[in-house]
């Protein structure tokens, strides 16, 4: 089993900031600083499955709101749009837009004005009664997810037992050896016949060492072959998914 290592300390220290990069451009082109406008960073929002929708009419959102995001379709609707929009049109877009002519922006006067929250509430009851959403859709990634680490460390464990066992058969092992060394000496005892020292031999190996060594070959030849033939990562080093 390997060790723990620490961490250095040097893997927690944050190096200084440097000047701003606007800084370093009016320094280039020898303008006074604080010449270039520096461009505010948007606030991002972070994709939870707790986080509400807000409520909007989807034909008010603007460029202003998708650079801030924090009006949106809500998550569900986003990803069926994002789905059935053909790749087509958005090329076609893009290459308005990279002409500078991009395409006017239509509003039917007569069209409902349905609220984001609504709309979100309808696409998913929509994608239910189609049996292309359960009725637990926000929890069910998650559950999978647990599901996966929960077999992933049953795996781990099972290994960790295999090694604790193997390690337990060596200690004793070790130990009836240490025994018999006390006992007998390393070498074989020594006889003087005729003026002539030879040796006797050494002593038998008792038949309770013979057997720690059968049940260890055992132990590695059928369950520690078993988990080491396992795919990569499932009981040891990373795993893959």
């Amino acid at each position: 089993m390997l060790n723990f290592k620490a961490d250095t300390p040097e893997s927690y220290v944050i190096p200084p900031r440097g000047r701003h990069y606007t800084e370093i451009w009016d320094e280039e082109d020898g303008n006074p600083p604080g010449t270039t406008p520096r461009v505010p960073v948007p606030a991002m929002r972070q994709p939870t499955t707790n986080q509400p929708v807000v409520h909007c009419v989807p034909t008010d959102l603007r460029d202003p709101n998708l650079a801030e995001e924090n009006l949106g379709l809500g998550p569900m609707t986003e990803r069926v749009v994002a789905a059935v929009v053909a790749g087509n049109d958005l090329a076609d877009a893009a290459k308005q837009e990279a002409a500078g002519k991009p395409e006017p922006f239509e509003e039917n006067p007569q069209a409902p004005r349905v609220d984001v929250v609504d709309l979100e509430d309808k696409v998913k009851k929509e994608l239910r009664s189609t049996m292309l959403l359960g009725e637990h859709e926000e929890t069910a990634i998650n559950d999978e997810r647990k599901a996966r680490l929960a077999r992933v460390a049953k795996d781990r464990l099972a290994y960790g037992e295999y090694q604790n066992v193997l390690d337990e058969i060596e200690k004793s092992i070790e130990a009836a050896w240490a025994k018999r060394t006390k006992k007998h000496g390393s070498g074989g005892k020594q006889v003087l016949q005729g003026g002539v020292i030879s040796g006797a031999g050494r002593p038998p190996v008792p038949e309770s060492f013979k057997q720690k060594l059968s049940v260890r070959d055992r132990w590695i030849k059928q369950v520690g072959k078993t988990m080491l033939d396992r795919p990569a990562g499932e009981v040891i080093g990373t795993p893959t998914c």
